[in-house]
């Protein structure tokens, strides 16, 4: 499935650049060496695993060495003009 191949390459690349801080980059080649890493055929198109207008949000729960996600969400990104006060409180009542 899709989406377990992209969570594990995210998460490969999460456990490798994370060390604690609020937000950490990645460059396209991480998408590449992820893959190599676990054995898995790279997507023909890597933007399928990070899209330019969506990003995808994980909850992690962390048991010593061990990572799960918990939650995943997925999110459109758009510029702040376009948002409407119904939309912020869509979102504000959402709970997330």
């Amino acid at each position: 499935m899709k989406t377990n191949r992209y969570a594990k390459i995210i998460l490969d690349i999460f456990e490798r650049k994370y060390s604690g801080q609020e937000e950490f980059e990645f460059e396209r080649s991480d998408l590449v060496e992820s893959c190599a890493r676990l054995g898995i055929d790279p997507p023909k198109n890597l933007g399928d695993v990070i899209a330019n207008d969506r990003i995808a949000m994980f909850e992690l729960r962390f048991d010593g060495d061990d990572v799960e996600i918990v939650n995943e969400r997925h999110y459109c990104l758009v510029e702040a003009g376009e948002i409407t006060g119904d939309n912020l409180d869509t979102y504000r009542n959402s709970g997330m």
